[in-house]
């Protein structure tokens, strides 16, 4: 897997990303992100989206009551769900579910390092 990292930051991202080879594509993965979705890859668990953080003020932050700041993948099949949950509890961590979204403290993503 091809990595470049970037210092550009797209006006509606905060964050600053490494592009990375993903099922053909290049994408764009948040720094902090970076090892956690490449061992999500290298277990084949698809993933469609990840954030290393949630802006404060989004209305999902609101209506799941977070205290804390929380990164979030996506991740389409409920098969791959679970095995995430289950790759993130064997590291001592929790996370939340909600529909499609996997969602962890962005804290805890230094773990996956």
């Amino acid at each position: 897997m091809k990595m470049k990292t970037s210092n550009k930051v797209k006006m509606n991202q905060k964050h600053k990303f490494k592009m990375l080879d993903y099922e053909n594509k290049k994408i764009e993965i948040d720094e902090k992100m970076v090892p956690l979705m490449m061992k999500l890859w290298s277990l084949n668990i698809k993933t469609f989206a990840c954030c290393q953080q949630i802006p404060t003020d989004c209305v999902m932050m609101k209506f799941l009551k977070f205290k804390e700041k929380y990164a979030y993948i996506g991740v389409s099949s409920y098969k791959d769900r679970i095995r995430l949950l289950k790759y993130i509890t064997s590291k001592g961590k929790s996370c939340q579910v909600f529909k499609k979204y996997v969602y962890i403290k962005t804290d805890d993503l230094g773990v996956f390092t």
